[in-house]
């Protein structure tokens, strides 16, 4: 698998392109220039997309050429109101366009403008955080070089010794670790053994004559299954990138042991993993595009079903703080309610004080925004965005559907006006403009 074992180490790329830029051909100075909007951002993830002739001329061709998707160069990104800091931007060539992207650490105050210039080297000494590894069971692995492991994508179905063969899972994250290297995270609880990590599933759906339950897989109606030889891994300057398929099957109750999977629907999910330095959370995002097989696929009307995330065993019995972006402050206020994001944090250990925890945001863009959220009142320590809570939607058959979500997986408990920086910045990112 591509980039699953190496380590992108962009100080090498950044020089290798200075030294040609250098044997003979003039850079320019490149300008850009943004304001932060109407919005406090906080920790910004900033893209600005370019014609790759537009950069060549400026830059000269061999740094383009020295680009691909799979390997993006490092380049820096000087602050001109302070020269002396300097983001590592990652530059990814796509067909005709070269995309940028980078983080601009701190706080950026409503209205403020930042002017940059843009520089075809890496800033000093700097290398790659991230790396891909594949376990000995055939998961995988996102590692941080400071910080260990960052998560698992679980490729491979896998079980508990004493459940039922319907158990088998796959195509979720767990565990997910907050950069002080606690688990935020859970599988196979005994309290609704089939909620798992980060997952993405419907419960009440119906394809054609049948009615496939791809929530509760214990049922044994439905299975989502990763496509092994899809995923695709990146270790960028910036972010770590993971793209994988899923296939979408029935299952026949009766036979649960047999697969019987007949297709009906394709997901891929593009996953985005972001640099923050300095901060107690990892951010990521993620894009499920969906796209049924031969029927449409009706989700019928029902609580809960869509991107979810479990929360691990000691939440179980543990005191949870809830906070929603509509100021819902317990599970009772924030069930079965409309909100652009939510936040469920609990102890890492029955009876401590330190909590984890997970915020995650609906996009504009995504169908029936904002989403009605489902969290348990009482007990389960899990949420999910519902698209079909009010009333059935149909996904054409042969028609993609893409749902986007930003979550931020932090140590600590909820930070209401981070967590509305967080969701502004991804609902309206920075508009980047070119300066003469």
């Amino acid at each position: 698998m591509r980039g699953m074992t190496t380590r992108f180490i962009c100080g090498l790329l950044g020089a290798a392109v200075w030294q040609l830029l250098a044997a003979g051909t003039m850079a320019a100075d490149f300008r850009l220039s943004a304001r932060s909007g109407d919005a406090l951002r906080q920790d910004a993830i900033v893209r600005k997309e370019l014609p790759a002739k537009l950069l060549a001329d400026r830059f000269g061709q061999p740094a383009i050429d020295a680009i691909a998707v799979d390997s993006p160069a490092c380049w820096s990104l000087v602050l001109e109101q302070h020269p002396e800091l300097v983001r590592p931007v990652e530059v990814v060539k796509d067909g005709d366009n070269v995309r940028l992207t980078w983080v601009e650490p701190g706080s950026w105050q409503s209205g403020e403008e930042r002017r940059w210039t843009l520089k075809p080297e890496s800033p000093r000494d700097f290398r790659s955080p991230w790396s891909w590894k594949r376990t000995e069971d055939g998961q995988v692995e996102l590692h941080h070089a400071a910080r260990g492991l960052v998560f698992r994508y679980r490729a491979e179905l896998e079980n508990r010794p004493g459940l039922p063969i319907t158990q088998n899972r796959g195509a979720y994250i767990h565990p997910f670790l907050t950069p002080s290297g606690k688990t935020a995270t859970g599988d196979f609880s005994p309290f609704h053994t089939h909620h798992r990590g980060f997952f993405l599933a419907y419960a009440k759906t119906t394809v054609g004559d049948h009615h496939p339950d791809f929530w509760n897989i214990h049922g044994g109606t439905a299975k989502i299954v990763a496509n092994k030889d899809s995923i695709r891994t990146v270790a960028g300057p910036v972010t770590a990138r993971l793209t994988a398929r899923h296939d979408w099957q029935l299952r026949d109750k009766a036979r649960p042991e047999a697969d019987t999977g007949a297709s009906v629907g394709d997901e891929t999910w593009e996953i985005s993993v972001y640099e923050v330095p300095g901060e107690p959370a990892w951010v990521w995002d993620i894009a499920s595009t969906q796209t049924p097989r031969g029927h449409d696929m009706v989700l019928v009307k029902h609580r809960y079903g869509g991107m979810a995330y479990r929360g691990p065993e000691p939440f179980v019995k543990g005191k949870l703080d809830v906070l929603t972006s509509e100021g819902a402050d317990t599970r009772a206020k924030a069930d079965q309610k409309p909100a652009r994001w939510i936040d469920l944090t609990g102890p890492v250990a029955d009876g401590s004080s330190e909590y984890v925890g997970a915020v995650m945001c609906d996009h504009p863009a995504n169908p029936r925004f904002p989403n009605v959220v489902r969290i348990h009142p009482t007990l389960l320590p899990f949420f999910s965005f519902v698209p079909a809570h009010r009333e059935d939607l149909r996904l054409e058959a042969g028609k993609p559907v893409t749902w986007r979500y930003r979550t931020m997986v932090h140590d600590g408990r909820p930070d209401g006006a981070w967590n509305e920086a967080l969701f502004a910045d991804f609902a309206t990112p920075v508009d980047v403009q070119l300066r003469d």
